[in-house]
């Protein structure tokens, strides 16, 4: 995605369309999977980056090294909010239909059943 001028490769996406050549357009959650060499950079530049965009609703930074992520949501004004441990759970109300009923596609496909929003947990063991 191009993100205030600069091409940013998040680790994962929630797309709510693509553009003509099958790119994510319009990410409405971006995932950083953070590294001891590119957390300060994750949370920093490309998550304001990310913050910038129109389209993004949150922003998840998980933790490689340990059971933690932070969400960043426009509905809070980009505040950190910070889950930790093995089961821990991040909802991400808003990013599909409330009840989980029909929409049309972003990109003017038919209308389909989309699934209800997802959850995040967070380093659970099997």
């Amino acid at each position: 995605m191009i993100a205030r001028g600069r091409v940013r490769y998040p680790d994962a996406v929630v797309e709510c369309g693509r553009d003509d050549d099958g790119d994510v357009a319009t990410p409405a959650v971006v995932f950083e999977v953070l590294s001891p060499t590119t957390e300060r950079t994750d949370r920093g530049t490309k998550a304001q980056d990310y913050m910038a965009e129109p389209c993004v609703l949150a922003v998840v930074l998980l933790a490689q090294d340990r059971p933690e992520a932070t969400v960043l949501r426009r509905s809070a004004g980009w505040r950190p909010e910070v889950a930790r441990g093995p089961g821990a759970v991040i909802a991400l109300p808003g990013i599909g239909p409330a009840a989980g009923g029909d929409l049309p596609d972003a990109v003017g496909h038919p209308t389909r059943r989309r699934p209800a929003a997802p959850d995040v947990v967070i380093g659970k063991k099997a």
